[in-house]
């Protein structure tokens, strides 16, 4: 008696590549994966949902009519074999990833080699560990641990860039004691901070200033649409 055999399923090398960048990057809403593919708004949807039907994403609705984020299932993570973490939503929490990850698509599709938070934690924190030879967080200093940014960049010729996205405002203390932390930090050549509050943004350079960090800290005024665009101005 012959059994029925479930028909395998056929994943595209662009299915793959967009379930490891959605994996590496937590989460994208549709409009942000329409730009990563070079694709309108339609086409990206339908791939997405494909996905899911096929129980490689999951979808999300997200807070104040900020659209749909596509988070990938463990199934998803396994296929490019990467680890699988649950995502929580919160409104704070969301508009950060979804600013970073504007931020890395405009760096991807300026052919640069983006290196996200999880991939930079892998190298550096292993197993819970952090590492003695730091490839992308900043050093240690006084008693505080190394300090991941949220994006790193990579450059062939040299010119390596950590990227910190500032949405809320936090205690000076804290800035200065970040980009204190950046300031010694020899394999990374330049920080660039990125806000679109004009407040955070004076509180950024106040930082700068007090930690003595002008060699290594650049900061970036960015218009805020729906996370980071590159219509933006250098403050400092």
């Amino acid at each position: 008696m012959r059994t029925h055999q479930p028909s395998p399923v056929l994943l595209t090398r662009r299915d793959i590549e967009l379930l490891r960048w959605l994996t590496l990057h937590r989460f994208a809403a549709t409009r942000q994966l329409a730009r990563l593919m070079s694709v309108g708004e339609r086409g990206a949807r339908w791939r997405a949902d494909r996905l899911r039907q096929l129980g490689f994403l999951d979808v999300q609705s997200l807070p104040k009519g900020s659209g749909t984020a596509w988070i990938p299932t463990r199934l998803g993570a396994t296929v490019v074999d990467l680890e699988w973490k649950r995502q929580s939503f919160s409104w704070a929490t969301h508009r950060h990833v979804l600013a970073v990850t504007d931020k890395a698509i405009d760096l991807h599709l300026a052919g640069e080699v983006v290196v996200s938070e999880r991939e930079m934690r892998r190298e550096d924190q292993p197993y819970g560990e952090w590492q003695t030879n730091l490839r992308y967080a900043a050093t240690a200093i006084g008693g505080n641990g190394p300090h991941l940014p949220d994006l790193f960049v990579e450059r062939e010729h040299g010119g390596r860039e950590a990227i910190e996205v500032e949405l809320t405002r936090k205690a000076s203390r804290e800035w200065v004691r970040v980009m204190g932390a950046y300031r010694p930090s020899r394999h990374i050549d330049v920080v660039t901070y990125y806000t679109p509050d004009e407040s955070i943004l004076d509180g950024l350079v106040r930082a700068v200033h007090a930690a003595g960090a002008h060699r290594v800290v650049r900061i970036v005024e960015a218009r805020l649409v729906f996370g980071l665009t590159d219509r933006s101005r250098r403050k400092c």
